[in-house]
């Protein structure tokens, strides 16, 4: 099941908006995935709970810890450090942990790991909520700094993340932030 980062009632509700789904607006569901896009980015994290391979190349002398994409790690299936099985690895905050410290290591990962929209932290949601919201509603002025109208002119903010919406991720950013999405 697939992950519901910007559900579509609490965003109509925000915007007053009167179609039933994101069948009645396809450009609010392209910002929405949009959105989750750019809260992984932030975040250092890949979102969506589901089954995935990682190979991470460890270049780090004499390193036990290994980072994966997808916090928090809910399963772990098969770990080779150079081809070869690891049986004794245990999951961390920011991963697994290797039994024994390697050195220029390839390590590949089997495992289960994000959040369900059971699990997912109420501000994630909340904070793509308030920047799809924003997106929308700037949609007609994508790019712009500032907009000029009847009644004068509108100073807008760079195109990007929120400031407010940075501050609720900040929390759930990835403990080992280096980790590419």
């Amino acid at each position: 099941m697939a992950l519901t980062l910007v559900p579509f009632d609490q965003l109509a509700a925000l915007l007053d908006l009167q179609g039933d789904s994101y069948d009645d607006y396809p450009a609010l569901e392209f910002i929405a995935d949009g959105v989750q896009a750019a809260l992984e980015n932030y975040t250092g994290r890949a979102l969506e709970s589901k089954e995935r391979t990682e190979t991470v190349r460890l270049t780090v002398d004499g390193t036990r810890q290994v980072p994966l994409k997808a916090l928090p790690v809910t399963s772990l299936g098969v770990v080779t450090v150079d081809g070869e099985t690891e049986d004794d690895t245990e999951i961390t905050g920011y991963g697994i942990r290797l039994p024994a410290a390697v050195a220029g290591a390839t390590v590949e990962v089997t495992y289960t790991g994000g959040f369900t929209d059971a699990t997912i932290p109420a501000d994630i949601p909340r904070a793509a909520v308030y920047q799809a919201a924003y997106e929308w509603q700037s949609r007609d002025h994508v790019g712009a700094q500032s907009v000029n109208t009847d009644g004068g002119s509108v100073s807008r903010p760079a195109l990007g993340l929120l400031s407010h919406v940075r501050a609720q991720l900040d929390a759930h950013r990835h403990p080992m932030r280096a980790v590419a999405i």
